[in-house]
């Protein structure tokens, strides 16, 4: 994603928050953060998963 379709996003969501107030707005972007950071968890455990596979694999067939 350019940095502009990502400030694009960044204004739809912004219409999605009018009305809310700041302590709510605060909440939804802690709960984001939280979210993003489990979400780069499981990408990283992932990884290191099918690393550590490919790893027993090359051992196997050695």
């Amino acid at each position: 994603m350019t940095e502009r379709q990502e400030k694009l996003k960044a204004l739809e969501l912004l219409q999605q928050l009018q009305g809310l107030s700041i302590n709510e707005i605060k909440a939804v972007l802690h709960w984001a953060e939280a979210y993003v950071s489990d979400y780069q968890k499981f990408e990283i455990s992932n990884e290191i998963i099918s690393h550590q596979e490919e790893l027993k694999s090359s051992l196997d067939s050695v």
